[in-house]
């Protein structure tokens, strides 16, 4: 592939800022080759499990229903599933991310430390500026370092 020379000189002088999205974290691999993290679709197909083994069939239905269609509506699903579980939703999130250093297949990080390297320290996560704008939307709190200029539609 040829990167244009204004890229490349930007690289070099590490002014490029990596916009994001999941492939990048489900690329990671464990040491047998299994992916590390979940995707969107599995995350929210355990939460439905939580919810089944919480007696609540009905709402997993749901969760399911929404994943179940073509295209998937993941947004409905994950409403759901945070309506229902609350902060439970955080907790089994959690679980299903947190991974062991030592059970990564350190080859399969070469894409996120390429990343890392072009960065200057700053990655933005596609996920992150759909969140930021929608709080935007809505005038609720942004976190720090989001100034409120920032809260102006993108150009």
């Amino acid at each position: 592939m040829v990167l244009p020379d204004n890229f490349r000189k930007r690289l070099i002088e590490r002014k490029v800022i990596p916009f994001v999205g999941a492939g990048v974290s489900m690329n990671v691999k464990d040491q047998d080759g299994d992916n590390l993290f979940p995707s969107w679709g599995n995350l929210l197909l355990a939460s439905a499990e939580k919810l089944k083994i919480d007696d609540k069939e009905s709402e997993a239905k749901l969760v399911e229903g929404n994943l179940g269609i073509n295209p998937p509506n993941y947004l409905e699903a994950a409403k759901m599933a945070q309506k229902i579980l609350g902060a439970e939703l955080y907790n089994l999130i959690k679980e299903k991310i947190s991974v062991r250093f030592e059970n990564v297949d350190r080859n399969s990080l070469r894409i996120p430390q390429s990343i890392w390297e072009i960065s200057n320290n700053l990655i933005i996560r596609l996920i992150m500026i759909r969140h930021y704008l929608g709080l935007a939307r809505t005038n609720k709190t942004l976190p720090d370092g989001i100034s409120k200029h920032q809260k102006s539609k993108p150009t």
